[in-house]
């Protein structure tokens, strides 16, 4: 699904990299598309996924945390999973009351829905090697329902998007949560990510994948 999983599963067989191609995995315009915003009185962060090590929910966590001086900025995290207890709890810790966990896998047809809400959409930021090596579901999906999306600056993520389409930090709570207050201070910058990283996600559909 990227060039960075090709030189790692080269060196894994010890087969030759011209013989292992690369489709990247895109969108499904079918299921994930733009809606106009709804009017709101917040600034709304969203997180949806499986809570695996390799997306760094507990790094948003804490960056909620850094973020709770501003009470207009709030964090909606939809799933479950192995790290969920931990990120509730550390929540609990925190006291912070600027995050609504929705604690089961919405369907997939229903996300759109929720990110339609959203201000801004958060990619991963975990430490595991798997996370230098993919592009996540969840940019495209936040991409094609046009919102401006963050998430940690990778090697694999720079083979399709730049600094343009997405905005790239480092996968620690500051640097999530700097990118955030950026966002939230800079309408301008939120709305091109937001059109420019649509135009790019729009040639990564079924169609065009498939002839890849």
């Amino acid at each position: 699904d990227t060039n960075e999983h090709k030189k790692y599963w080269s060196k894994w067989f010890a087969i030759n990299k011209t013989k292992i191609h690369t489709v990247y995995l895109g969108i499904n315009d079918k299921k994930f598309y733009p809606i106009p915003p709804k009017n709101k009185d917040y600034f709304l962060v969203h997180f949806h996924g499986t809570y695996i090590p390799l997306q760094g929910a507990l790094k948003i966590i804490t960056a909620a945390k850094i973020c709770a001086n501003n009470s207009k900025i709030r964090f909606r995290m939809i799933g479950h999973g192995r790290e969920f207890p931990l990120a509730k709890k550390l929540a609990e810790q925190y006291r912070l009351n600027n995050i609504e966990f929705i604690d089961h896998n919405v369907p997939l047809g229903d996300l759109t829905g929720y990110l339609a809400v959203a201000d801004i959409v958060l990619g991963i930021f975990g430490d595991t090697d798997k996370a230098q090596r993919v592009i996540p579901n969840k940019v495209y999906e936040g991409l094609a329902a046009k919102r401006a999306v963050i998430t940690m600056d990778t090697a694999a993520v720079r083979e399709i998007f730049s600094n343009g389409e997405l905005l790239l930090v480092q996968n620690d709570p500051q640097s999530i949560a700097n990118g955030i207050m950026t966002l939230v201070r800079d309408e301008r910058l939120r709305a091109d990510l937001a059109w420019r990283g649509y135009a790019t996600v729009l040639k990564y559909t079924p169609r065009l994948v498939g002839k890849q």
